[in-house]
């Protein structure tokens, strides 16, 4: 594939071609897209980071202060916060990003571009996902499969709101609306993915767990810790940005599944496309000349 050539989401795929391109638009745009996440999401990466290192209590920590555990996550509360809030921000930055690339073509937009179109839908997307974490809350209450019934539709979520620019409510039936018929293979799709994500998240968090076992083992020998902290602060920047690339596998899968099946169900692309042909061929500012009736006489004609 040329890696400079456009990529056309609206399109019907299968499986293996949504796996496909989903790869091939990565491999195209990670150093253009990692550079817009590094300049807007690298300090809040560097601080959850640091903070993570900092504000975690360690395991000796727990097992000498006697604190118990309603202790131990309210203390880690606002670090959750803070972590929920830039994922969320995150994914706003990707589904900016796909909007841009479709609407303006490849390396047409910069940084401020992406930050201020994710802005936009920044409120939206957060009411979306708190309600559709309550969702899924209340779908284990009730049983594992209603979770997974649920699930499905809703890691379309944020494509809709940025592609539609639907209201909340709209989009979580618009959800619904766009896997009805195909829930088993997009459950397949999003199985392989989070497999594929998970593999390459634990590849690279290899060097951070092996640091947070070693700086335990050393605390527990109350051996001096600070310069091996700092150092597990960095693995933890680098695992943190690492696992924002690698999640972009995600959500670009999710993102052509979800226009494969609009593209089945509701073809607009081939609309779309006819409709350009059909512009580009009018001359502008002329209506198309009228059709001369092959069996009219000479002095019709005149």
């Amino acid at each position: 594939m040329n890696m400079t050539e456009q990529i056309d989401f609206r399109q019907t795929r299968d499986f293996s071609q949504v796996l496909t391109e989903t790869f091939n638009f990565v491999r195209q745009n990670i150093k253009i897209l990692g550079t817009h996440l590094v300049i807007v999401m690298g300090f809040p990466a560097v601080l959850v980071g640091f903070l993570t290192e900092y504000w975690t209590p360690n395991a000796t920590d727990f097992q000498t202060s006697g604190f118990d555990f309603l202790d131990y996550y309210a203390a880690l509360l606002p670090l959750y916060l803070i972590a929920m809030l830039l994922s969320i921000f995150y994914s706003c930055l990707i589904y900016a990003y796909t909007m841009l690339y479709i609407e303006r073509g490849f390396d047409q937009f910069e940084t401020r571009d992406v930050f201020n179109y994710a802005s936009r839908y920044l409120l939206k997307a957060t009411i979306a996902s708190l309600l559709s974490f309550v969702f899924l809350m209340v779908a284990v209450v009730m049983f594992i499969l209603p979770f997974f019934y649920i699930l499905v539709p809703l890691s379309f979520l944020y494509i809709v709101i940025f592609n539609e620019d639907k209201g909340i409510f709209e989009s979580i039936s618009r959800c619904f609306e766009v896997v009805s018929g195909n829930w088993w293979n997009t459950f397949g799709l999003i199985i392989l993915l989070g497999v594929i994500v998970y593999m390459l998240t634990i590849a690279v968090s290899v060097p951070q767990i092996l640091m947070s076992v070693f700086i335990e083992f050393n605390a527990a020998k109350n051996e001096d810790i600070e310069m091996y902290r700092l150092i597990s602060a960095f693995l933890g920047v680098f695992t943190n940005l690492a696992g924002y690339l690698i999640f972009l596998i995600f959500h670009f899968g999710i993102i052509f599944q979800y226009f494969s099946l609009v593209e089945q169900k509701e073809v607009p692309g081939l609309l779309r496309r006819i409709d350009s042909i059909a512009q580009s061929e009018e001359p502008d500012g002329e209506s198309p000349p009228a059709a001369i009736d092959s069996n009219a006489s000479p002095g019709d004609k005149e």
